[in-house]
């Protein structure tokens, strides 16, 4: 027997009646649309405030064509630079762009598409940083939009046509972009100059344009997936994860979708005939067309694959698992709060982590158990393949992947969609109960986006410049001390460090880099504030009597002090390796 839909009380009416009666229908798009788009223009306000990291460093001199043979053998000559000489390397006018082509072709490990953007910019007239950071505020800006999509063609199908244009009966869309657009974690990356918001944005994207192929089957669509992921692939290596990932979930849609029609209308074989095999080719044609768009860039991995292991033997650092759980929780918290800046990642419980955290999970649950088939396993899917690459390796193997959240950031947005799916239904549900807690969700976590994007707006630094977010503080001490030099060894560190330090140094300050040569150091007169970043046996040898202590809260700063050089700090084990450029 069929059951009887379920009747809204006349005490109790449908919130989308609800909120039709309080504003008019077609206000209400109008009104989430400005606020979605004012707080995704936020990316664009003050993006060139924060410090300028290590990693960034090397953003700008691949984007200028520089080599860093080059720039290492201008910085390391035993010459006494102003801040303003050690500047000039990361100023343009930018060289040729075959030049920024090959400084990208000696770091395969990053693909090319990011950087050949910012170069484009590069050749307007303005800061070679602001053209960097404002490629990734543009891509970031995009962001929302593309969750939207995302969004809408995972349970769009569920829904009334264009049911999206109606906020007030099918929100899920809407709060997606919302909540995406309040973010602080997304502000973060889109106001860095690195891949990482084009990448997020390109992986929502290929998954909303796969999803939409795979329910049209239309070649264009097709056509669109294809252009999309191999996008996608050219900007970051890990997005080969969306291709074992929609395979999976297609072949479940595809299944689910025959599987129920067996006992009326055909067999296995004929279901599997008619509907699994026509989309496998498709997507089989269009994963390949995207491999073989980006089979010379596999192929120069595969030539510098030594270097490859190389400059990504860092991740092979372990962490104790408890600091490895600690930031996880980070990660998650951080999504919908972040008001702490420098040197706070996994210290003690904030306060706000239960408040926003306990909710969010029990979102999560809803969504699992509600959600309907077999449009519900797509974002755990894609949830599980970013963070599982992130989290698994650093459990089985060892290593600090977890340590950066960067590399799980479209797992965290397949977790905020979720949450919208959920945060929709209690806000469309029909106990008033349920409508006002969905209220008071939404509202905290806007409010908490909001006072995070305050909080970063008045930094110098945030926990995201890593191990050289204290370098504008530390360039205050720098800057205080007499007739400072700041001296320099050769590191896989260093020459980040220094000129992410520059920015910041006044003009009386000068930098010293050491020359690799056989013969002993000297050290030039004239000084009496000394400072050292990963100085060698030789540098410290020059520095006597002086001895070299760690500056608080870094492992590569010291500074040079009168007194008996400790036995720890003579040959010290610094909490990193040699970090080659990432």
């Amino acid at each position: 027997m069929r059951k009887a839909p379920r009747q809204t009380s006349p005490r109790e009416p449908a919130p989308a009646l609800a909120l039709e009666a309080t504003l008019p229908v077609g206000l209400v798009p109008w009104l989430l649309g400005g606020l979605i788009l004012a707080l995704s223009l936020w990316r664009l306000v003050g993006f060139d405030h924060l410090l300028v990291w290590h990693d960034e460093v090397f953003t700008l001199i691949r984007v200028l064509g520089r080599s860093a043979l080059t720039v290492n053998q201008s910085l390391f000559n035993a010459t006494p630079l102003s801040p303003a000489d050690a500047l000039a390397l990361l100023q343009g006018p930018a060289d040729t762009w075959a030049a920024t082509l090959t400084a990208l072709m000696r770091h395969p490990e990053h693909p090319p598409l990011y950087y050949l953007l910012a170069r484009a910019l590069m050749g307007l007239p303005i800061d070679p940083v602001t053209a960097m950071r404002g490629a990734s505020a543009g891509f970031g800006v995009l962001l929302p939009l593309a969750a939207f999509w995302l969004m809408q063609e995972v349970f769009g199908s569920s829904q009334p046509q264009n049911a999206w244009q109606r906020p007030a009966s099918w929100p899920a869309p809407w709060l997606t972009a919302l909540l995406v657009a309040a973010s602080p974690l997304y502000l973060l990356y889109a106001q860095e100059g690195r891949q990482y918001a084009l990448w997020t944005l390109l992986v929502a994207a290929a998954s909303a344009a796969f999803l939409r192929a795979l329910r049209t089957r239309d070649n264009l669509n097709w056509a669109s997936y294809a252009t999309l992921l191999a996008l996608a692939l050219y900007t970051h290596l890990l997005s080969a994860l969306l291709i074992p990932l929609h395979a999976l979930y297609g072949l479940l849609a595809s299944n689910w979708k025959f599987g129920s029609k067996l006992s009326s209308q055909m067999d296995w074989q004929l279901g599997w005939q008619q509907e699994v095999r026509p989309l496998a080719r498709r997507f089989a044609l269009a994963v390949g067309a995207a491999i073989m768009l980006l089979s010379p860039w596999l192929v120069l991995m595969i030539v510098a694959a030594d270097r490859v292991d190389d400059y990504t033997s860092w991740m092979q650092r372990p962490i104790p698992l408890a600091e490895m759980f600690l930031a996880w929780r980070d990660h998650l918290t951080r999504v919908f709060i972040d008001i702490r800046p420098v040197g706070t990642t996994g210290v003690g419980v904030p306060p706000w982590t239960a408040l926003v955290l306990v909710p969010v999970g029990l979102a999560l649950g809803h969504y699992l158990l509600k959600a309907p088939r077999p449009a519900v396993w797509f974002l755990p899917l894609l949830a599980l393949a970013f963070i599982g690459m992130v989290l698994g390796p650093d459990l089985l193997l060892g290593g600090s992947r977890s340590q950066h959240p960067r590399y799980a950031l479209p797992g965290l947005l397949a977790l905020e969609l979720m949450l919208a799916w959920s945060l929709s239904k209690m806000l469309t549900g029909n106990s008033t109960g349920w409508r006002w807690a969905g209220c008071m969700l939404l509202a905290t976590l806007l409010t908490a986006g909001l006072w995070s994007f305050a909080a970063i707006g008045q930094a110098e630094s945030w926990w995201n410049k890593n191990f050289s977010a204290g370098n504008s503080a530390l360039a205050h001490d720098i800057n205080a001390a007499p007739a400072p030099l700041v001296a320099v060894s050769p590191s896989g560190v260093s020459t980040g460090e220094i000129l992410s330090l520059a920015y910041h140094l006044a003009p009386h300050v000068r930098i010293w880099g050491e020359p690799e040569i056989d013969s002993p150091l000297t050290i030039p007169d004239g000084f009496t504030g000394y400072f050292a970043l990963t100085p060698s046996a030789k540098l410290r040898t020059a520095l006597k009597p002086l001895s070299l202590r760690p500056v608080p809260g870094h492992w590569q700063w010291f500074q040079a002090q009168p007194g008996t050089m400790p036995s720890d700090i003579r040959n010290p084990t610094p909490e990193h390796p040699r970090r080659a450029p990432s």
